[in-house]
């Protein structure tokens, strides 16, 4: 008889909750919008998605191949530049690195992440003069 009334409740419980959320539907709040970007495109997330599995396979020429496929899609994705570079890093193709950094902050010279990465890569390959004129840029 306890869990008839139990299963009663829980069920009311349940409907009551489901009501207040058909009556109160969330807003769509879009994260992008809100940023004033636009979403990536599917071919961009794609193309990604299969650098991630690679990476997972621990095929880093695949992953680059597939990150550099997602950045076409999506040229000005900092995030997927940021993503690339450290695939770069991780691989030991410093020089590439170094000119995807210079090429990004091109068109962002504003971005502290690229500004903080390339100092850093100039300091790993003791280039002193340009890892502190990158790590000046950050401070200012």
């Amino acid at each position: 008889m306890r869990q008839k009334l139990n299963k009663k409740w829980s069920i009311i419980i349940i409907l009551w909750f489901l009501t207040g959320c058909v009556s109160y539907p969330a807003k769509g709040t879009d994260m992008a919008a809100l940023m004033g970007k636009e979403r990536p495109s599917f071919e961009s997330t794609y193309h990604y998605s299969l650098g991630v599995l690679h990476i997972l396979d621990d095929n880093l020429d695949e992953a680059i191949i597939e990150y550099e496929k997602a950045l076409s899609f999506d040229p000005q994705s900092l995030y997927l530049i940021t993503e690339l570079i450290s695939l770069y890093i991780e691989k030991g193709e410093i020089q590439k690195a170094i000119k995807l950094c210079r090429k990004t902050l091109y068109d962002n010279p504003a971005d502290l992440n690229i500004h903080l990465l390339l100092g850093g890569l100039y300091l790993n390959i003791k280039d002193y003069n340009n890892a502190i004129s990158e790590y000046t840029k950050v401070i200012k």
